[in-house]
Protein backbone atom coordinates (compact mmCIF):
# COMPACT_ATOMS: atom_id res chain seq x y z
CA UNK A 1 0.00 0.00 0.00
CA UNK A 2 1.66 3.55 -0.98
CA UNK A 3 1.72 5.99 2.01
CA UNK A 4 -0.71 9.04 2.71
CA UNK A 5 0.41 12.51 3.01
CA UNK A 6 -2.04 14.67 5.02
CA UNK A 7 -1.57 17.65 6.94
CA UNK A 8 -3.00 17.82 10.88
CA UNK A 9 -4.40 21.19 12.50
CA UNK A 10 -3.35 20.15 17.09
CA UNK A 11 -4.72 22.74 18.93
CA UNK A 12 -4.05 23.32 22.37
CA UNK A 13 -5.29 26.03 25.30
CA UNK A 14 -4.07 27.04 28.75
CA UNK A 15 -1.54 29.21 30.76
CA UNK A 16 1.01 30.97 30.58
CA UNK A 17 1.41 31.25 26.84
CA UNK A 18 5.29 29.42 26.98
CA UNK A 19 3.62 26.42 28.18
CA UNK A 20 1.44 26.39 25.61
CA UNK A 21 4.33 26.16 23.17
CA UNK A 22 6.22 23.97 24.77
CA UNK A 23 3.10 21.39 25.22
CA UNK A 24 2.59 21.93 21.39
CA UNK A 25 6.48 21.06 20.83
CA UNK A 26 6.27 18.06 23.15
CA UNK A 27 2.69 16.89 21.05
CA UNK A 28 4.71 17.09 17.95
CA UNK A 29 8.11 14.80 19.21
CA UNK A 30 5.65 12.48 20.70
CA UNK A 31 3.38 12.04 17.39
CA UNK A 32 7.02 11.77 15.55
CA UNK A 33 7.71 8.51 17.87
CA UNK A 34 4.52 6.70 16.66
CA UNK A 35 4.72 3.50 14.58
CA UNK A 36 3.89 3.81 10.92
CA UNK A 37 3.91 8.05 11.20
CA UNK A 38 6.88 10.09 9.30
CA UNK A 39 6.47 14.09 10.60
CA UNK A 40 7.52 15.93 7.36
CA UNK A 41 7.56 19.27 9.20
CA UNK A 42 6.04 21.25 11.34
CA UNK A 43 5.14 25.24 11.94
CA UNK A 44 3.62 25.95 15.66
CA UNK A 45 2.34 29.06 15.63
CA UNK A 46 2.53 31.51 18.77
CA UNK A 47 -0.06 31.89 21.58
CA UNK A 48 -2.64 34.61 21.16
CA UNK A 49 -5.11 35.51 24.78
CA UNK A 50 -8.40 33.96 24.43
CA UNK A 51 -11.50 36.57 23.65
CA UNK A 52 -13.05 36.87 27.61
CA UNK A 53 -11.07 34.42 29.23
CA UNK A 54 -8.53 35.39 32.39
CA UNK A 55 -5.47 34.71 31.87
CA UNK A 56 -5.47 32.05 29.09
CA UNK A 57 -3.86 31.46 25.52
CA UNK A 58 -4.67 28.84 22.25
CA UNK A 59 -2.33 27.93 19.88
CA UNK A 60 -1.91 25.58 17.32
CA UNK A 61 0.29 22.99 15.14
CA UNK A 62 0.47 22.56 11.52
CA UNK A 63 1.90 19.02 10.85
CA UNK A 64 2.81 17.66 7.77
CA UNK A 65 2.73 13.83 8.01
CA UNK A 66 2.96 10.57 5.84
CA UNK A 67 1.36 7.63 7.51
CA UNK A 68 2.58 4.31 6.06
CA UNK A 69 -1.50 2.82 5.99
CA UNK A 70 -4.83 3.62 6.97
CA UNK A 71 -4.67 2.44 10.29
CA UNK A 72 -1.71 4.65 11.33
CA UNK A 73 -3.68 7.81 10.04
CA UNK A 74 -7.12 6.62 11.92
CA UNK A 75 -4.87 5.58 15.41
CA UNK A 76 -3.65 9.11 15.40
CA UNK A 77 -7.15 10.69 15.01
CA UNK A 78 -8.12 8.66 17.90
CA UNK A 79 -5.22 9.63 19.88
CA UNK A 80 -4.53 12.85 19.11
CA UNK A 81 -7.71 14.05 18.12
CA UNK A 82 -6.51 16.75 15.69
CA UNK A 83 -9.08 19.66 14.94
CA UNK A 84 -8.89 19.65 11.53
CA UNK A 85 -6.93 16.30 9.13
CA UNK A 86 -6.63 17.38 5.69
CA UNK A 87 -5.57 13.78 3.20
CA UNK A 88 -3.43 15.67 0.71
CA UNK A 89 -2.48 12.13 -1.53
CA UNK A 90 -3.27 9.34 -2.64
CA UNK A 91 -6.49 10.76 -4.64
CA UNK A 92 -7.97 7.75 -3.75
CA UNK A 93 -7.28 4.73 -1.61
CA UNK A 94 -7.99 1.36 -1.87
CA UNK A 95 -8.24 -0.79 0.95
CA UNK A 96 -8.94 -4.57 2.04
CA UNK A 97 -12.66 -5.20 3.93
CA UNK A 98 -10.67 -7.08 6.29
CA UNK A 99 -8.35 -3.66 6.91
CA UNK A 100 -11.74 -1.70 6.65
CA UNK A 101 -13.77 -4.18 9.43
CA UNK A 102 -10.98 -3.45 11.64
CA UNK A 103 -11.17 -0.07 11.13
CA UNK A 104 -14.62 0.12 11.57
CA UNK A 105 -14.48 -2.26 14.65
CA UNK A 106 -11.98 0.00 16.39
CA UNK A 107 -13.98 3.25 15.93
CA UNK A 108 -17.67 1.66 17.08
CA UNK A 109 -15.38 0.06 19.93
CA UNK A 110 -14.50 3.76 21.13
CA UNK A 111 -17.89 5.13 20.64
CA UNK A 112 -19.32 2.65 22.50
CA UNK A 113 -17.26 3.71 25.20
CA UNK A 114 -17.14 7.46 25.23
CA UNK A 115 -21.37 6.44 25.04
CA UNK A 116 -20.69 4.30 28.17
CA UNK A 117 -18.82 7.67 29.94
CA UNK A 118 -21.55 9.84 28.98
CA UNK A 119 -24.57 8.08 30.32
CA UNK A 120 -22.63 7.56 33.32
CA UNK A 121 -21.79 10.86 33.71
CA UNK A 122 -25.35 12.12 33.24
CA UNK A 123 -27.00 9.09 35.53
CA UNK A 124 -24.66 10.78 38.78
CA UNK A 125 -25.66 14.31 37.66
CA UNK A 126 -29.71 13.68 37.76
CA UNK A 127 -28.74 11.51 41.05
CA UNK A 128 -27.00 14.50 42.59
CA UNK A 129 -29.65 16.63 41.35
CA UNK A 130 -31.55 14.46 43.26
CA UNK A 131 -30.62 14.46 46.07
CA UNK A 132 -29.69 18.19 46.23
CA UNK A 133 -33.39 18.74 45.86
CA UNK A 134 -34.33 16.19 48.36
CA UNK A 135 -32.45 17.97 50.96
CA UNK A 136 -33.23 22.11 50.44
CA UNK A 137 -36.17 23.68 49.48
CA UNK A 138 -34.98 26.39 47.22
CA UNK A 139 -37.10 29.84 47.95
CA UNK A 140 -38.10 30.95 44.26
CA UNK A 141 -36.27 34.11 43.20
CA UNK A 142 -34.25 34.83 46.58
CA UNK A 143 -31.60 32.21 45.98
CA UNK A 144 -32.07 31.26 49.65
CA UNK A 145 -31.53 27.62 50.55
CA UNK A 146 -33.80 26.77 53.80
CA UNK A 147 -33.39 23.46 55.65
CA UNK A 148 -35.87 20.90 55.50
CA UNK A 149 -38.01 20.77 58.58
CA UNK A 150 -36.62 17.97 61.01
CA UNK A 151 -39.13 15.15 60.83
CA UNK A 152 -41.25 13.91 63.66
CA UNK A 153 -40.07 10.81 65.48
CA UNK A 154 -38.14 9.77 68.37
CA UNK A 155 -36.77 12.34 70.58
CA UNK A 156 -34.23 12.66 73.67
CA UNK A 157 -35.93 12.95 76.83
CA UNK A 158 -33.53 14.68 79.45
CA UNK A 159 -33.38 12.57 82.58
CA UNK A 160 -33.92 13.95 85.94
CA UNK A 161 -32.59 12.77 89.02
CA UNK A 162 -34.94 12.49 91.45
Amino acid sequence: METINARLIIEIMGRPPEHVSQALQEIVKKLEGEKGVVIKGYTIHKPVPVKDAKQLFTSFAEVEVEFDSVGACFWICFAYMPSNIEIISPQSLKIANTDLNSLLGGLVDRLHRYDAVAKTLVAQRDALEKKLTERANFVEGKNIFIKEPKKPGKTKKSKKKR
